[in-house]
């Protein structure tokens, strides 16, 4: 299974980027928490950069989100990241895909 990895900014995700995490997201959560919005997502903060892996025939297999926000320590302002909305499809699991796109949005961070 070839695949690619992109790394989107949540504002310029297209409505192709929007329509494949809602299936993605969907396909796991929908019948326990309902549709998927982009703006509000299941329990966790709206991503600010979406890691993303496609597979050869351009479907979404897994995705990684993270926020970013400045904390202080010491008194200097330090910028850190969370992750959220880490989802491999079933097809993928056991691939060690989730393994590869957290790398991917550890790099991105």
């Amino acid at each position: 299974m070839a695949e690619s990895v992109r790394n989107v900014p949540h504002d310029d995700l297209s409505t192709s980027d929007i329509a494949a995490l809602r299936a993605l997201f969907e396909r796991e959560y929908a019948a326990d928490l309902g549709p998927w919005n982009p703006d509000a997502p299941y329990g966790y903060s709206p991503a600010d950069l979406h890691t993303m892996v496609i597979d050869d025939d351009d479907e979404l297999v897994a995705h990684v989100g993270h926020q970013l926000r400045t904390i202080t320590v010491g008194g200097a302002a330090i910028t850190v990241a969370g992750t959220g909305g880490v989802l491999v499809d079933a097809g993928w699991r056991g691939t060690g895909v989730g393994r590869r796109v957290m790398q991917h949005a550890q790099d991105a961070m």
